[in-house]
């Protein structure tokens, strides 16, 4: 009799005390994918994979990553756009991106451009480092609802880097959350913006 079955289950679910959200520890994970559909790279459900490399073949090609934990992706090749969406402790290098790169409902993330990339987009995520390289320093940045932010570019080619807050006013592009940009390596606030 499968209805003795739900029922028992139905009376454990509602003895957890209210206002407590279940917890994803007792789901199942789906299963984890790195495949090209069509011209969309998608990476899914990775954990822990430090050795993800997605090679672009075309520069009509994107990259996709979706809920992807501790895990390091480098892409290599010149893409059309890269988003990262629902990731934890993600970090991604690339190369040239011809249109965006966007982090999405993601925290404690990191991007390492060695490239160029015109547009920069964090939207509902916490703890992004961007390491930006010199070609991407005019880079457009803009933010919403985001919060611990840090961009860091190279500020001379035989000094360390130096870390240094940029106003409002240095921005191209800006909302109301984002609050300071650090250029440099260091968290010491000194050295001067570029």
């Amino acid at each position: 009799n499968r209805t003795h079955v739900v029922a028992a289950g139905a009376k454990k679910a509602s003895a957890a005390p209210s206002g407590s959200r279940p917890s994803d520890a007792g789901k199942p994970r789906a299963a984890p994918v790195c495949a090209l559909r069509g011209n969309k790279w998608s990476v899914e459900n990775q954990v822990e994979n430090r050795e993800l490399v997605i090679n672009i073949d075309s520069a009509r090609q994107t990259v996709y990553v979706y809920k992807c934990e501790s895990c390091t992706i480098q892409i290599k090749g010149k893409v059309n756009a890269v988003t990262l969406d629902s990731c934890r402790r993600c970090a991604v290098v690339f190369g040239d991106v011809l249109a965006c790169f966007e982090i999405v409902n993601s925290q404690s993330t990191e991007a390492q451009c060695t490239g160029k990339c015109p547009t920069f987009s964090f939207d509902k995520s916490d703890g992004v480092q961007l390491y930006l390289s010199e070609e991407g320093k005019g880079a457009n940045i803009t933010t919403a609802k985001s919060s611990e932010m840090n961009v860091l570019v190279p500020s001379d080619a035989m000094a360390p880097l130096k870390a240094a807050i940029l106003g409002h006013s240095h921005l191209r592009k800006k909302k109301k959350r984002l609050l300071a940009i650090f250029f440099g390596g260091g968290r010491d606030g000194g050295g001067a913006a570029p």
